[in-house]
């Protein structure tokens, strides 16, 4: 009885498809990653630290609406029933009134409510905060 001879180390675990693995094709002088000197730009914090200081303000706004929300049965009950009857120019108006200053965009579902946040500076936008709350 003879058997046929694999000359490759082959793990029981692995299917008979996966078992031979061809070797990479030479490219030449290529290589694969740089090495030596890093490709990569210095780091510069600055408008990371900016973004983070004006997120705070953003998550003080946000956290104006949730107060006002908890607090006021009637503000809650006025916000509910104007997003199902889906006027969008009323429930921007009452999230206004709670004391939003920065712009946001609102988007209502029959699960919940959605609030995204923006803080727009002279380079654009620095930082969002998305706000999403089940009813």
């Amino acid at each position: 009885m003879y058997y046929w001879y694999n000359p490759y180390l082959v793990h029981a675990a692995y299917p008979p498809s996966v078992r031979h693995i061809s070797p990479p094709a030479i490219m030449g002088n290529m290589i694969a990653m740089p090495t030596g000197k890093n490709s990569y730009p210095a780091v510069n914090t600055n408008h990371f630290r900016n973004s983070a200081k004006q997120s705070m303000d953003l998550m003080k706004q946000a956290n104006l609406l949730v107060t006002k929300i908890t607090e006021s049965d009637t503000f809650r009950n006025e916000l509910m029933m104007t997003a199902q009857a889906s006027n969008q120019k009323k429930v921007d108006e009452m999230i206004t009134t709670a004391g939003i200053t920065t712009s946001f965009e609102t988007k209502f579902t029959p699960d919940g409510i959605g609030i995204h946040f923006q803080n727009k500076t002279e380079e654009g936008v620095c930082c969002e905060l998305i706000l999403i709350l089940h009813w």
